[in-house]
């Protein structure tokens, strides 16, 4: 397997060859590599404890080398390589931004696990969600098979919660890994608990909250954007990016005690605070664009191509932009339909598509996509005080991305 420094000489001969492709390629073969190291560091330790530990950490070694996006190892890099000024393909070779970029790569894993249960989703990445994969290998083991599907259901759900809460506990320990300083340490502590848990968990009961609430004119855009800045703003973005700035901002301040010669003037303090601040609006925007473009997905996206069935969020009770949008422009026939069929389970093939036929009618559909819009400039507007690089423009081109991908 080729390394990331690697693909990076290879690739880049000079700086502004950097593409967001490239970036994302980048990232992914770091991120891989190390999440293989983790798991196999992780083995030898368990297989002192209990066979069931080994086959519990294989389970969760299959789930987090699913392919994905390696956006949030992306802003990781992205992040220091803003603070430091060094290119983004030498900033991910340095250790402190592998683990970094690790970390937050498993703890999206981890919640990825409890939001498949929350959602009811049966399929990841193209393959059967972690809960509903542990769910069929039960119906399969001769221990389990006098038992009821709602009993498989159930203890599966178990099993994947206790192996979440496992996965969380050792992604968490990579913080106490030697390459980092103790003030990186404190950082990245300070940052997850802010951004990954206190921040998402109540943007994660904002959503849940609205989504078992009647859908009337009251039901409020406001609190729904609320919800999604919280999760997908805070976690996805926002997080990542300022575990990436603080690194580097350490990294900085360290090579300063070293050389009593180098100090940061006011301006250059001054231009770090700007950044922190430009990189923090960024991600809140960029969040909720990249929720506003899923929940289009989830109701019109190709499921071979997303890899989810089509209608979810309608199943779910989501009361997306969508729909809320629907039922304020919708005909007496057409907000009763809404009422009476969101949030249902049940839900047959043509009843999702008279819900999708509804979304088009009432102009629910252009209008989540001027609002994709707005969060887009939104998002690009922060950037404007950040200093021209090859790596702020992976920023401005993730967003383009994002608002015109198709999965």
């Amino acid at each position: 397997m080729k390394t990331a420094k690697t693909v990076a000489n290879q690739a880049i001969s000079t700086p502004t060859d950097l593409n967001l492709p490239l970036a994302l390629k980048m990232a992914q073969i770091v991120i891989n590599q190390e999440k293989i190291d983790f798991f196999d560091n992780n083995r030898l330790q368990v297989k002192k404890i209990d066979p069931w530990s080994v086959a519990v950490l294989e389970r969760l070694q299959e789930f987090c080398l699913r392919s994905g996006k390696a956006v949030r190892p992306l802003l990781v890099a992205v992040g220091a390589s803003l603070v430091t000024q060094e290119s983004f393909a030498t900033i991910i070779t340095q250790p402190p931004i592998k683990k970094a970029m690790l970390l937050v790569e498993l703890k999206h894993k981890r919640l990825l696990m409890a939001d498949d249960i929350a959602d009811q989703d049966k399929l990841r990445n193209g393959q059967p969600s972690f809960h509903i994969k542990w769910q069929m290998d039960l119906a399969k083991s001769t221990n389990y098979q006098n038992l009821s599907s709602a009993q498989l259901e159930h203890i599966a759900r178990s099993y994947t919660e206790v192996a979440g809460i496992w996965l969380d506990g050792l992604s968490t320990q990579i913080i106490a890994d030697s390459v980092f300083s103790a003030d990186d340490r404190v950082d990245i502590m300070q940052l997850l608990s802010r951004h990954y848990y206190n921040n998402t968990v109540a943007g994660w009961f904002v959503t849940f909250d609205q989504n078992h609430e009647k859908l009337t004119d009251q039901t409020s855009e406001d609190t729904l954007l609320k919800g999604l800045e919280l999760v997908s703003g805070e976690y996805t973005f926002v997080n990542p990016l300022k575990i990436g700035f603080k690194l580097g901002q350490n990294y900085i301040q360290k090579n300063q005690k070293k050389d009593k010669t180098k100090k940061l003037t006011k301006k250059q303090a001054i231009n770090l605070s700007q950044l922190e601040t430009a990189i923090e609006h960024y991600g809140q925007a960029a969040g909720t664009l990249f929720q506003i473009t899923d929940d289009l997905l989830s109701a019109f996206g190709q499921p071979e191509v997303t890899g989810k069935p089509v209608g979810g969020d309608f199943k779910e009770g989501k009361k997306t932009l969508l729909v809320q949008h629907a039922y304020r422009h919708g005909n007496d026939k057409q907000r009763k339909f809404l009422q009476n069929k969101i949030g249902r389970l049940d839900l047959s093939d043509q009843e999702v598509k008279q819900i999708q036929t509804i979304l088009i009618q009432t102009g629910a559909v252009e209008y989540a996509k001027s609002r994709v819009q707005d969060f887009a400039e939104k998002a690009q507007d922060a950037l404007q005080s950040v200093p021209s690089s090859p790596e702020r423009k992976i920023l401005f081109d993730l967003i383009e991305y994002i608002a015109n991908r198709n999965k």
